[in-house]
C-alpha cells in the first residue's frame, strides 16, 4: 500500500521497544526513539521535533506529568499521545493536558498519519508567541542558607533600577520571604491567583502583585504553609505567562525540593541560577543537582552556577578553578561575601544599591544581571 503522505513537519516519536518496532515501516518518515513511559528524552529529540509522538500509561502519574515537562521544555510543539487500552476517561484526562490527540496503541498506521497530517503547525506557533514573553530566569538554592532569595530579589531589582518592569514570583511555598526582603506588606499572594482557575485575568493578577516604586514586583508566597505538591504546572503556567506579557524580566524564586511542578518551571525558563558556596559539602550538592537536570533533559548550557558569600584573599580554602574541575562544570559568577550591608538593607527593607552603589556586592549584582539576561533579540 502506498503511504505516501505530506506531513506537516519533522515527526519524534517517543515509546517503548515494542510499539517502536511496530512502526519500523515507518522509519523513513518518522524519528523513532526507544524511551520508557516515565523518561524525559534527550534535549537532542526535542531539537529536531516539530510533532511529538509520545506513549503514555495513564496508571503511572509521572507518566502523565511527562507531558506538562515536554510542554514546557518545547512550547509551541503539538503533542500526540498514545494509549494502550484506550477509553474515554483516559482521554479526557490526557486532553485536559494540552495533547492534541489520542491514539490506542498499537498504532493504526492510517490513524496515526491521518492525525498527523491535520496538525496546522502555523498556528500552534502562533499561539506559543514566545518572543513576546520576557525571559524567565529560575533561582534556586542546593541548600538552604545559601543567599538564594538574596540573589533572586537583587536580580529582579537591578533591572527595576534601570526603569524597565521587573516581576519577582515567590514559588517557594513553605518558607518564601521575599516580600519582608524588600519590606513589602502584602494582603494576598500567590495562592490567590492559584485558587482562582479560570477567573485569572489581569485585573486579578495586578491586585495579587505587590508593587512599590523604583522596585520590582512581588507575587508573595502564601501565607499558610502549603504541602509542596500542593500546586501543579496546569495551575501555575497561566500565572507565569500572565507575569512574562507584562515584564521585560521575570525572576522566580524556587524551592529546594524537586517537583513534578518545580521541575516543569525549570524546563519553563531561559536560564536557571543554581546558587551555593564555596565549600566541599556545597560543592557536592551542586554537583548532585547539575547531574540530575542534566538527566531530566535539561540543556546544560541553561544552568549558570553562582557561588554566593564567596570568600577572597589568599587564605581562602578552595579556588574557583578547583571549584569547576569538581563540578565538572563552568562557574558562571562569584559573589562577595558581604553580610553586614545586606543585612542592614533586608532591615530596612532595601536593596544594597540604597545602602551603597559601590560596593562590591552592589556592583557583582549589576554585573551579573547584565550577563544573564538574554539579547534584545533573541526569542524566549
Amino acid at each position: 500500500m502506498n503511504r505516501a503522505v505530506d506531513l506537516p513537519g519533522r515527526v519524534v516519536v517517543l515509546a517503548q521497544p515494542r510499539t517502536v518496532a511496530g512502526l519500523g515501516e515507518l522509519s523513513d518518515m518518522l524519528t523513532l526513539v526507544e524511551c520508557g513511559l516515565t523518561d524525559m528524552p534527550q534535549a537532542e529529540a526535542l531539537d529536531q521535533a516539530d510533532i511529538v509522538v509520545i506513549e503514555v500509561d495513564p496508571a503511572q502519574e509521572a507518566s502523565i506529568n511527562r507531558i506538562g515537562l515536554i510542554n514546557a521544555a518545547a512550547p509551541g510543539i503539538p503533542v500526540i499521545a498514545g494509549v494502550i487500552s484506550l477509553d474515554v476517561r483516559s482521554t479526557r484526562a490526557l486532553m485536559k493536558r494540552d495533547v492534541i490527540d489520542v491514539l490506542e496503541i498499537p498504532f493504526s498506521i492510517e490513524d496515526l498519519l491521518g492525525s498527523l497530517a491535520e496538525v496546522n503547525l502555523d498556528a500552534f506557533r502562533k499561539a506559543a508567541e514566545p518572543n513576546l514573553l520576557a525571559p524567565l530566569i529560575t533561582v534556586i538554592g542546593c541548600a538552604g542558607g545559601v543567599g538564594t532569595t538574596t540573589v533572586a530579589t537583587h536580580l529582579a531589582g537591578a533591572v527595576s533600577r534601570e526603569g524597565q518592569p521587573a516581576t519577582l514570583i515567590d514559588l517557594d511555598l513553605q518558607k518564601g520571604d521575599a516580600t519582608s526582603y524588600l519590606g513589602y506588606s502584602n494582603r494576598l499572594s500567590l495562592q490567590d491567583l492559584l485558587e482562582a482557575k479560570s477567573r485569572l485575568d489581569v485585573e486579578l493578577f495586578n491586585s495579587v502583585m505587590t508593587v512599590r516604586d523604583d522596585m520590582p514586583g512581588v507575587l508573595a508566597a502564601p501565607t499558610d504553609i502549603l504541602p509542596i505538591e500542593e500546586i501543579d504546572f496546569e495551575q501555575l503556567s497561566p500565572i507565569l505567562k500572565m507575569a512574562r506579557r507584562d515584564a521585560s524580566l521575570v525572576v522566580a524564586d524556587m524551592p529546594i525540593a524537586m517537583t513534578s511542578w518545580s521541575l516543569s518551571t525549570l524546563f519553563a525558563s531561559q536560564v536557571i541560577v543554581l546558587v551555593g558556596k564555596l565549600t566541599v559539602h556545597h560543592l557536592r550538592k551542586l554537583r548532585r543537582q547539575i547531574d540530575f537536570l542534566m538527566s531530566m533533559g535539561i540543556d546544560k548550557q541553561a544552568i549558570r552556577v553562582v557561588l554566593n558569600k564567596a570568600e577572597t584573599g589568599m587564605f581562602k580554602t578552595l579556588k574557583v578553578d578547583e571549584a569547576e574541575e569538581a563540578l565538572r562544570h563552568p562557574i558562571f559568577a562569584s559573589l562577595p561575601d558581604d553580610a553586614a550591608l545586606i543585612g542592614q538593607a533586608q532591615d530596612r527593607g532595601e536593596l544594597v544599591w540604597d545602602q551603597s552603589k559601590r560596593s562590591k556586592f552592589a556592583k557583582a549584582m549589576d554585573q551579573l544581571a547584565a550577563d544573564l539576561r538574554p539579547d534584545e533579540d533573541e526569542e524566549v
